[in-house]
């Protein structure tokens, strides 16, 4: 009976096999705390969860078939298959960090319509000179709420803009579907008081913000009164969505 069961295995554990083997273990992994959130928008997580399930299908089928399984060229093409699987478990929770940010384009934060935000709806009840707590992504959403005032905001830092020695930025990714779309968008702020700080450093920055003019774009500037490193909140909360 043992000697039946081994047998078995070893029929069943094909190269094809193994591959989905590991892609259930990757489903798994993404799923566990919700790493996948590393990768995609949270809105999207049921693609990852459905790839868990048809991987598990395939592979109880594929287990207990009795058709003969071809492995010519088997090898290379499991190599490709597994490509994203090697590139999930090499970035881990560094998917996209500020090294990300010099291969892709920065987009300008062109300031949006306004529409009423809690900048204003909690004037009366603020102090005058207590600044507002707000997000990047609310800055940009809601700019002319914020335009001129103080604000207290968080984000990754990128210290070491190329061809620029004067400004850092404190930016997002902003994500339509996944990683692959993300675009990075951001404040900037002058590096006087950056002492001690370096990239990918999760921050909290207050100052008042306006618009000025850089290479030719307008773009959102903060006059910094103080920047401190802070616990990063989240997997995801190097992400913004609109």
């Amino acid at each position: 009976m043992a000697s039946a069961i081994m047998q078995k295995l070893k029929q069943g554990l094909s190269l094809r096999n193994m591959v989905l083997l590991i892609w259930i273990a990757t489903f798994a992994y993404l799923i566990l705390d919700d790493n996948y959130t590393l990768f995609i928008r949270p809105d999207f997580g049921f693609l990852i969860y459905t790839g868990f399930f048809i991987s598990t299908l395939f592979f109880i089928s594929s287990f207990f078939s009795k058709q003969k399984q071809s492995s010519d060229g088997g090898f290379g093409r499991a190599l490709i298959i597994l490509l994203p699987v090697v590139f999930i478990f090499i970035t881990g929770d560094h998917t996209l960090s500020s090294f990300a940010l010099s291969k892709r384009t920065l987009m300008a934060p062109v300031p949006a319509a306004d529409t009423p935000g809690s900048a204003e709806m909690s004037e009366t009840e603020r102090p005058s000179d207590q600044p507002i707590d707000t997000t990047l992504s609310e800055l940009l959403r809601k700019w002319k709420s914020f335009s001129g005032k103080t604000v207290t905001l968080q984000g990754l830092l990128h210290a070491t803009l190329e061809d620029n020695d004067t400004y850092a930025l404190v930016f997002k990714y902003f994500i339509t579907c996944c990683v692959a779309d993300a675009v990075p968008v951001g404040i900037f702020v002058k590096k006087e008081k950056l002492q001690g700080f370096s990239d990918d450093d999760w921050v909290e920055v207050t100052g008042s913000v306006d618009l000025m003019k850089l290479k030719g774009y307008d773009v959102i500037l903060m006059t910094l009164d103080t920047i401190k490193k802070v616990d990063k909140p989240s997997k995801g909360s190097a992400y913004m969505f609109f």
